[in-house]
């Protein structure tokens, strides 16, 4: 079996555990599941290419309960994300981010930070600090919910230019309350198809502090580069 076909029988199975994930997690009425599957063009600008406009969408899937129903509801992330260099280990990026659904409340999220990379061989570290905020558009007189973000993750190459597995843990500071509110850890494919095209599938677990349920979202997404 080719490697390409290899991530195609990959994709195909992972789209069927996610379907299961999401009827044994009503069945058993536990923790909530969140589905995103989405695509994403990136565009690489200025004369070096070391600029990236990415524009993407999503498609969402959770089993969120409100009072003792499950609502099951779908709703669409749409993102829209710039960064550029600083210097050679160090980008700054912004980012905004609309979630829209009937079922539960929309959010529009502003946020910018600073990244950064290093690679160790085949290994690389990463790490990154965004300050964000989120504003309720289903009811406006809501308050922003600023929170600072903090990332760190390690990854390796399995096959150069190819495949490249990696973890991440990202800790939501709220300043409103001065506190670490969840955790949340990252498992993560990334997929090199061709030159332009790019497969990313992942799981994202995360801990909601002073809640008996925690949050599971599977989530795959497809990228095509200029």
């Amino acid at each position: 079996m080719t490697m390409k076909r290899f991530v195609l029988a990959l994709f195909v199975a992972l789209l069927f555990q996610f379907a299961y994930a999401q009827e044994a997690a009503l069945e058993e009425n536990k923790d909530i599941v969140e589905t995103k599957i989405g695509a994403n063009l990136n565009f690489h600008l200025g004369k070096k290419k070391n600029m990236m406009l990415s524009t993407m969408l999503r498609s969402v899937h959770n089993n969120s309960m409100k009072g003792e129903t499950f609502l099951n509801f779908k709703g669409i992330e749409a993102e829209v994300y710039f960064q550029i260099p600083v210097m050679k280990y160090l980008g700054f990026f912004i980012d905004a981010e609309v979630d829209v659904n009937k079922e539960l409340d929309s959010y529009l999220c502003f946020s910018t930070g600073f990244n950064s990379t290093y690679n160790i061989g085949r290994f690389f570290v990463f790490g990154e600090l965004k300050y964000s905020t989120c504003r309720n558009i289903t009811y406006f007189n809501h308050d922003s919910n600023p929170h600072l973000k903090y990332k760190a993750g390690a990854g390796v190459n399995i096959v150069e230019d190819l495949c490249a597995f990696s973890s991440q843990v990202i800790l939501p500071h709220d300043l409103s309350s001065n506190s670490i509110d969840n955790t949340e850890i990252w498992a993560k494919l990334d997929f090199k198809l061709s030159r332009s095209i790019g497969l990313m599938v992942a799981y994202a677990w995360t801990d909601e502090f002073g809640d008996s349920r925690n949050v599971h979202s599977p989530r795959v997404n497809l990228s095509y580069s200029f």
